[in-house]
């Protein structure tokens, strides 16, 4: 009864300039007086396989779209090609009963097959248009908030908004470098100076994307003043201790000494990151004690703390118990800064840094070695030492000059 109500709908509407059964079969579907593509198919019947032949037909595809939207291309082919399959009585169904809900119950399907074929007909998919919009949300709550930083950093620093301190290269001279080891509490004086209203960054040089306009408090730019290796074999062996992967225990990278533009800040470490490694940490290293360096500060001041106090704190960081060895990186390092032996004497056999048994032993002369090199720098490289206990920002910043330029 459904076929004949289609068959009379289409003929009593169907134009009579058609002449193909594709152009008749089109004029049909456009009147949207079928239910689905029975009544037309049916109706202008065409020449056996001639109909599935001509499913490529752009008429073809139009009547689809008019007459079963819910219905997607692939199924529509497989229910003309397949008259007799569960997939081509799923598809005749009225269109009010393929949009029900999921929850709707029909009749139960004979097979398997058409039970899965009947719950793809009557599922409410998602409109592509949703999930466009999920995108989006998700986007803009993964990168919304990098992409402000980094327009914030680049107005701030490089702009012509820069303010005052203006945009600041690598070359140009920074007003305060403060150098300590590790455990020393450069990280405290850092953010205490920055309470000031300076851009002090902590353990980073670079003024292109980072807050260090005024200085740095950093316990690798103790490099500066350390003397270089005896012999350029010697400083090739350290900078390939140095640079041949990445030091995580350590903090030490070599984007802490300048921006480099060169290599990809998304990749923790790679060969651009070992390359520009070496540059720098031969730039470095003694630059100081000869007016080298690449980027000069005009005050370089040496914090000290209680030597108990920072072998405590290093002991915590790289030392599993006091009675084994250091962190291996901890002593790859102290070998690379200082020789392999403790107190700098002749060339040992083997390091000491790495064969002690005990790890205060190690972190001691590691204080020891870094300190002496800090202080012999003193007058030459260095403009004086201080305590961080008998220490305030204003009197560090009165020491590095800021009272002159900031007023």
């Amino acid at each position: 009864q459904r076929l004949q109500r289609c068959r009379h709908g289409c003929q009593s509407t169907a134009p009579p300039r058609a002449t193909h059964y594709l152009d008749e079969f089109d004029a049909c579907a456009r009147t949207q007086s079928c239910a689905s593509q029975v009544g037309c198919a049916s109706r202008f019947e065409a020449p056996a396989g001639s109909f599935a032949a001509s499913r490529d037909d752009p008429r073809a595809s139009r009547c689809v779209r008019h007459v079963a939207p819910q219905t997607t291309r692939p199924r529509w082919q497989q229910s003309l090609s397949e008259p007799g399959s569960a997939s081509f009585r799923a598809a005749m169904a009225p269109r009010q009963r393929r949009a029900a809900p999921k929850t709707t119950q029909t009749t139960a399907a004979p097979t398997g097959e058409s039970s899965r074929v009947g719950a793809s007909a009557t599922g409410d998919a998602t409109p592509p248009r949703a999930h466009l919009r999920r995108l989006a949300l998700i986007t803009l709550v993964v990168a919304g908030p990098y992409a402000f930083s980094v327009a914030h950093a680049w107005l701030r620093l490089q702009s012509r908004f820069a303010g005052p301190r203006g945009h600041v290269r690598p070359t140009d001279a920074r007003r305060l470098l403060v150098i300590g080891t590790q455990g020393s509490g450069t990280t405290e004086t850092a953010r205490r100076l920055a309470t000031l209203g300076l851009e002090i960054a902590h353990e980073s040089a670079d003024a292109e994307w980072q807050f260090a306009r005024d200085g740095t408090v950093s316990w690798a730019h103790g490099l500066r003043v350390l003397p270089r290796p005896p012999s350029q074999g010697a400083l090739l062996e350290a900078v390939k201790k140095l640079c041949g992967r990445r030091h995580k225990s350590m903090g030490f990278h070599p984007a802490m000494y300048a921006y480099a533009p060169d290599c990809s800040y998304r990749s923790h470490w790679d060969k651009c990151w070992a390359r520009t490694c070496a540059l720098r940490v031969d730039g470095e290293w003694g630059c100081a004690l000869n007016g080298t360096c690449p980027t000069p500060f005009a005050a370089t001041l040496v914090q000290a703390r209680h030597p108990l106090a920072i072998v405590e704190s290093l002991a915590v960081k790289f030392c599993e118990t006091l009675d084994v060895a250091p962190d291996p990186e901890f002593a790859l390092f102290a070998e690379a800064f200082f020789g392999p032996s403790f107190d700098g004497g002749a060339e040992a056999d083997a390091s000491d840094w790495a064969t002690s048994s005990s790890c205060v032993e190690v972190v001691s002369w590691y204080v020891v070695r870094y300190y002496e090199a800090a202080v012999a720098a003193v007058d030459a490289a260095v403009a004086g030492v201080y305590r961080v206990e008998e220490s305030t920002p204003c009197s560090l910043a009165v020491r590095a000059g800021f009272l002159d330029t900031h007023g």
